[in-house]
């Protein structure tokens, strides 16, 4: 059996460890797993804000690539769920159909192709929450899902099951949103970060010592974010503001999760109040505009706190230029 190894360019950025585990993984259980290493991305990302013909190319490159072999095994529900269910820009030749069909999630090729039942050296001793990705809960149907009235499932539990030592903890609402996923966690930050916030609140109230999921794309929505560094495009000196526009949609979510902020500003996007920054170019031709603003008027632009969905944060803005 020929696998070939999809890894999401979010994990080869982020979480390459992901990676390498789930190779190491799938050789120590006897597959000959091979990684072209001209793949990129999936098409997910245009997919999901609806510009869908900007993935075909992406989409050709993923077929090029993986079309000759037996299984394509990702550790990603949400990239495969992409793959077999909306990876539709591409023309659907004999190949692409087969890359499709072909495709699987990581757990599913554990627990339906390879039958795993038995992890014989793996140990975890811990109170675990299982954290359900929405495209791999409804889309890809790795477990089932609390609106659907039909006898429970849960692939990813009965793997996890054969590990001695793991501790099954019930959150309230297992398989609620974390709050990530596409353009909605791009264009409602605040809701989107409130929304992972509740959920591991719940797994903590449960008592979970560790959230896991069969999608890294909601762990890193999870994650605590320490420190971040972004750029604005305008900043308030009145009211300590700065200013994101679409141009930074992505920057405009993390700093919601980042417990301080630094922000870059160019000394000339600096506008002495609030009604200056509507007037600027840049805010009146922008198609969305979101302002981090603190509770102090000094002036002061350099050093003020501002309010986020986690409360009071710190906010350092570096001057450039």
């Amino acid at each position: 059996m020929r696998v070939g190894l999809f890894i999401p360019c979010y994990m080869d950025a982020f979480e390459p460890e992901v990676g390498i585990a789930t190779l190491e993984l799938l050789e120590k259980l006897g597959c000959d797993v091979e990684y072209p290493f001209d793949q990129t991305c999936c098409g997910q990302p245009m997919t999901n804000t609806g510009c869908h013909a900007d993935a075909a190319g992406a989409e050709a490159l993923f077929v090029k690539n993986f079309s000759s072999f037996d299984y394509i095994v990702a550790p990603s529900g949400s990239c495969v769920h992409q793959i077999r269910v909306n990876m539709t820009s591409v023309e659907q030749s004999h190949e692409a159909q087969a890359v499709r069909d072909r495709t699987v999630e990581l757990t599913e090729f554990l627990h339906d192709v390879l039958h795993v039942r038995d992890f014989p050296w793996a140990h975890f001793p811990h109170k675990v929450g299982i954290h359900y990705n929405c495209n791999s809960l409804r889309g890809i149907h790795l477990a089932s899902p609390t609106e659907i009235k039909a006898p429970f499932f849960s692939k990813p539990r009965a793997l996890l099951e054969k590990v001695s030592g793991v501790e099954f903890v019930e959150p309230a609402r297992w398989d609620e949103c974390c709050g990530f996923g596409g353009s909605f966690s791009v264009f409602e930050p605040s809701v989107s970060v409130r929304m992972g916030r509740d959920k591991i609140a719940d797994h903590s109230r449960a008592g979970a010592e560790y959230i896991v999921s069969a999608d890294s794309s909601c762990l890193l929505h999870l994650a605590d974010v320490d420190v971040a560094v972004v750029r604005a495009i305008l900043g308030v000196a009145e009211t300590g503001s700065v200013l994101f526009t679409e141009r930074e949609l992505k920057v405009n979510t993390v700093a919601y999760l980042a417990q301080h902020l630094v922000v870059l500003l160019a000394r000339d996007a600096i506008v002495p109040g609030i009604q200056d920054a509507y007037d600027n170019p840049a805010f009146r031709s922008a198609h969305y505009a979101v302002f981090h603003t603190g509770p102090s008027a000094t002036g002061d632009i350099e050093g003020v706190l501002i309010h986020g969905a986690q409360g009071v944060r710190s906010l350092t803005v570096i001057l450039t230029g």
